[in-house]
């Protein structure tokens, strides 16, 4: 795990302005897209990227690739992403013993929670008829699984970013914490479990959120000192 930023450590909700323009690229991208599926599945009905996608992985499907989709699955569940939030917390609050960062993960992660829970409600899409693992519950858009592991796993790339250790195996590590994050969502697909587009919003929801809260953050301590 990478070091995380004690509060005598320049603090870790400054950014430069490159950083901030960075930050609102993203946000700016990651909302467009979201925008564009949301009109693409509800207002223009189309499914024309779902099954092509859809098709595409079933004509790659395997025995051994299955297992491995399903174990990245189960990574994106929260049998796997609340120990390790809950774990994160621990850290920064005992272990570093910064309250801040221990607050700004429990708001992330409680917010993407509260967030992706209520847009499932609000859009009512029903799953795919063809899961590869069984009855799944609940609402189809956004993924919840593409959501939170996004979110999560942002999280680290961001902490990892403001870490002390060595460029190399600090950009080693935000790729695969990127890579694992995206075939997360992509097993939902493959699995039959989430339409592309479910997993395409819930990725830039995941950005959305982490981004907002990370200015929320910055504003506020800005206000406090």
């Amino acid at each position: 795990m990478s070091r995380i930023p004690d509060k005598n450590h320049h603090h870790h909700f400054h950014f430069n302005d490159w950083e901030k323009g960075f930050l609102l690229l993203i946000l700016l991208v990651a909302s467009f897209a979201f925008v564009y599926q949301v009109l693409l599945v509800f207002h223009y009905e189309s499914l024309v990227w779902d099954i092509k996608v859809y098709e595409y992985m079933r004509s790659h499907q395997s025995k051994a690739l299955t297992q491995v989709m399903k174990v990245f699955t189960f990574l994106g569940s929260a049998w796997t992403l609340v120990p390790a939030y809950i774990l994160l917390i621990v850290y920064a609050f005992f272990k570093k013993r910064n309250k801040w960062v221990a607050i700004h993960i429990f708001i992330v992660s409680v917010s993407s929670l509260i967030m992706m829970l209520s847009l499932k409600l609000l859009f009512k899409r029903q799953r795919p008829d063809y899961s590869m693992i069984g009855e799944v519950y609940g609402m189809s858009f956004p993924s919840g699984h593409s959501y939170m592991s996004f979110t999560f796993f942002g999280l680290l790339i961001y902490y990892i970013h403001r870490s002390t250790i060595p460029v190399t195996w600090k950009l080693s590590a935000q790729f695969a914490c990127l890579l694992i994050a995206t075939i997360i969502a992509l097993s939902r697909v493959y699995l039959g479990v989430h339409y592309f587009s479910d997993v395409v919003a819930g990725m830039c929801l995941g950005f959305i959120g982490l981004i907002l809260t990370f200015f929320i953050m910055y504003q506020f301590q800005k206000v406090r000192r």
